[in-house]
């Protein structure tokens, strides 16, 4: 598995990949999963939302990893 820094460079740093992430989360995440009476268009609404969702939490980790380029003195 891919490493949080990668995700984070490709959805954060890149101009690219920023507006790939923008498109994904209005089409896929901001939106409720929910369909009144239809069970499995919920949860293919759902498991669209989770992979999002994972995208999201890899570059969120980024923020609580050690950083690698200090040095102690």
């Amino acid at each position: 598995m891919l490493d949080s820094e990668s995700y984070n460079y490709l959805f954060s740093k890149d101009k690219t990949g920023d507006k790939v992430l923008q498109e994904l989360t209005g089409l896929f995440y901001d939106r409720p999963s929910y369909t009144k009476g239809d069970q499995y268009e919920t949860a293919y609404k759902e498991g669209q939302r989770s992979v999002v969702e994972f995208i999201l939490r890899q570059i969120s980790q980024i923020n609580f990893l050690p950083n690698q380029n200090t040095t102690e003195e």
